[in-house]
């Protein structure tokens, strides 16, 4: 299963939210999991 989401968040809010299995290629800003 493969779910791709791409949205602009910051770095604070998105370990909040998607914690530490999230990747952030850009560090802050956009998101893809």
């Amino acid at each position: 299963m493969s779910k791709k989401i791409c949205k602009k968040c910051d770095t604070k809010k998105l370990l909040e939210e998607f914690g530490k299995d999230s990747k952030q290629p850009d560090g802050v800003g956009t998101w893809c999991k």
